[in-house]
């Protein structure tokens, strides 16, 4: 039976099983909620305009809010129980968003919309035969950023364009921090992870931002 307690070691910063092991991956994970909280308020404000819930939006910034947590849980204990924690929200958030998104921004059919966090997953595993599986979920979300960017310019949605392409941008420093993070360990003792941590939930805000956004200008 699989031990959930294993201690795991994945990041520059730490240096030891403690639970202020990585001080700074941990804390950096506030910008998550920092995020969620705006994203809230922004919602609220629109729900009241348009006298409408938008629960597709809610389930959106709830899985942020689990994110921050689940990142913060892992950062601080550092076990495979914890990671499970960290991982599962955002390979949520994935699918669900390239679903909703397609739905939501260009009314394509369900059935169609369904080819998406499929082809995700189908990149993933692809992916993960050369390279890190989770790194390859993220270079699998990557392009599903590029591709909805690259659909709203067929559909002429040039506010869903240029925040998918600043998206995509913020997202590949992110992700490019991600990766360099243990290469360059013996250089920045501290690590980048945390700076992955900062980009990605402005990455979040972003999408989730033009996803609410998108229902009241319907």
């Amino acid at each position: 039976m699989l031990n959930l307690n294993i201690y795991i070691d994945n990041y520059c910063e730490r240096i030891d099983p403690g639970l202020l092991g990585e001080p700074l991956n941990a804390i950096s994970n506030i910008t998550f909620f920092i995020a969620a909280y705006y994203l809230s308020k922004s919602l609220a404000l629109q729900e009241r305009e348009v006298n409408e819930v938008d629960m597709q939006s809610r389930y959106l910034i709830n899985l942020v809010w689990f994110i921050g947590f689940g990142s913060l849980t892992f950062h601080v204990f550092a076990t495979i129980w914890s990671g499970i924690l960290d991982i599962f929200p955002i390979a949520l958030l994935i699918l669900y968003y390239s679903y909703f998104s397609l739905r939501r921004f260009f009314l394509i059919n369900k059935y169609i919309s369904y080819l998406a966090p499929l082809v995700i997953i189908f990149i993933t595993l692809i992916l993960s035969k050369i390279g890190n599986v989770t790194n390859s979920a993220y270079f699998a979300a990557l392009s599903g950023i590029i591709l909805i960017g690259s659909i709203s310019l067929f559909y002429r949605q040039k506010k869903i364009l240029f925040g998918m392409l600043l998206a995509a941008f913020i997202f590949s420093i992110s992700l490019t921090l991600r990766i360099f993070d243990e290469i360059l360990c013996s250089n920045i003792v501290i690590g980048t992870h945390w700076m992955w941590h900062i980009l990605n939930s402005l990455t979040l805000y972003i999408i989730i931002r033009i996803f609410i956004e998108k229902k009241l200008n319907k």
